[in-house]
C-alpha cells in the first residue's frame, strides 16, 4: 500500500473481505497496525459472519467500525444473525 502512489496522506476507511481460510486474526492485526501508524483512520470488514467477529473479540482485538454486508430478500435468513 503506497499513499504516495494514491496521492493521499491517509485512507479514511480500509475494509478487508471475509476470509474463506487463512489467518483472520493476523490479517486483522496488520490493519490495526496500519491504523496505529496513521495510514488509515478507520478499519472495517466486509461480509464477516458472526463467528469471524467473535474470533476477533475472543482474541481481545479491537472490533471493526464497519461490517459491510450483502443483504437482500434472497439471503436475509442467513444474514439475519448479523443484525440482531
Amino acid at each position: 500500500l503506497s499513499l504516495k502512489k494514491l496521492g493521499v496522506d491517509y485512507i479514511d476507511l480500509y475494509l478487508v473481505h471475509s476470509p474463506s481460510t487463512g489467518k483472520l486474526v493476523e490479517t486483522w492485526d496488520a490493519l490495526v497496525e496500519m491504523k496505529h501508524m496513521g495510514i488509515v483512520k478507520s478499519i472495517g470488514v466486509s461480509n464477516y459472519g458472526v463467528a469471524h467477529l467473535e474470533a476477533l473479540e475472543s482474541h481481545k482485538r479491537p472490533l471493526p467500525v464497519v461490517n459491510q454486508v450483502e443483504a437482500h430478500p434472497l439471503n436475509w435468513k442467513s444474514r439475519k444473525p448479523l443484525f440482531e
